[in-house]
């Protein structure tokens, strides 16, 4: 049987963006627009286009995934719909957005970040803990994100690690859900660590006004710096889980460190053995400053193919949770 197709005219207005409606909600509650009437530094004579304004069209523009000055004209033909959606005054000229934009710079990045720190606190459903052996922790996680901007000749666009011309920006996301917490945008060829420790002491500054919940802050090895936990260490409450770069380590020297460490977990197949658990004590028996989680892997099988030697593979953590 065929279905029916019924075909109404009617005198809606249809758009392409309604999902530009909770976002202008969000940054009403946010009071933007006069939380950036007068940004510190910032000097424009009778703007006829708010800070605010200026600042909820940019964001407009991100959310729909057209970050470009030049998008903002095909707004303007129909601006009725995002100066509604987006609760703002007037829609401004692609120069205009330009211009201001560059005026303002990074001058609104604490205001910003703090209406969008109170914004979770008060808007959010939760901020979800992760359940571990010990109790339950937020998550805080800090990693850099290489962005492609090849055959681009915007100002920073450098090779990353990635093997690609872009940005290299540093990104934090607090709860299980990910709430952005704090970003900075660095140069595509800027090593992962500089900066980190700042970075590290500005979002925890933030996610404290959101919620004294214990952390566990996660970072990648790119991150593993004494210099990051001595920062850590300064705020109560706040532990981390940390991938260590085994640099120079002797692999063979984890395989009989995990073999002789007691309480550690052995699973065998025919495949492969591994082992996991945990150590205070180095490969060289010394103290270590902090416990490491391993994971140690002995291969007899790879993809399919019987190796002559077994490969190891290990993976390390620093961890005070232990």
């Amino acid at each position: 049987m065929q279905p029916i197709i019924n075909i109404k005219h009617g005198n809606e207005v249809l758009v392409s963006h309604s999902g530009l409606l909770p976002v202008g909600v969000l940054l009403e509650s946010m009071e933007l627009t006069k939380r950036l009437e007068n940004i510190p530094g910032v000097h424009c004579i009778n703007p006829g286009i708010s800070h605010g304004d200026i600042i909820s069209s940019m964001v407009g523009l991100i959310c729909v995934g057209k970050p470009d000055y030049s998008a903002i004209e095909t707004f303007r033909e129909d601006k009725w719909f995002f100066t509604q959606a987006l609760r703002i005054s007037d829609c401004p000229s692609q120069s205009t957005l330009r211009q201001r934009i560059d005026l303002i710079g990074e001058s609104a990045n604490g205001i910003i970040k703090d209406a969008s720190a109170e914004m979770i606190r008060e808007k959010a459903p939760a901020v979800s803990p992760i359940q571990t052996s010990v109790g339950n922790f937020i998550p805080l996680d800090m990693d850099v994100s290489p962005f492609d901007n090849s055959k681009t000749q915007k100002e920073g666009v450098s090779r990353t690690y990635k093997g690609c011309d872009g940005y290299a920006p540093m990104l934090g996301y607090l709860g299980a859900e990910g709430y952005l917490i704090n970003v900075e945008l660095r140069e595509g060829s800027q090593h992962c660590q500089k900066n980190t420790p700042a970075f590290i002491e500005t979002i925890l500054k933030y996610v404290r006004q959101i919620t004294q919940e214990p952390l566990l802050i996660r970072l990648d090895s790119g991150n593993d710096r004494q210099d990051n936990y001595v920062t850590i260490g300064e705020w109560k409450d706040v532990d981390f889980l940390v991938k260590r770069n085994l640099r120079k380590e002797s692999l063979d020297g984890w395989l009989n460190l995990a073999q002789n460490t007691e309480g550690t977990t052995c699973t065998h197949s025919k495949h492969k053995t591994v082992w996991i658990g945990q150590t205070t004590v180095g490969l060289k028996a010394q103290t270590l400053p902090y416990p490491i989680v391993f994971k140690v892997t002995e291969r007899y099988q790879d993809k399919g193919q019987v190796l002559l030697f077994p490969k190891i593979e290990v993976e390390t953590y620093w961890c005070t949770l232990c």
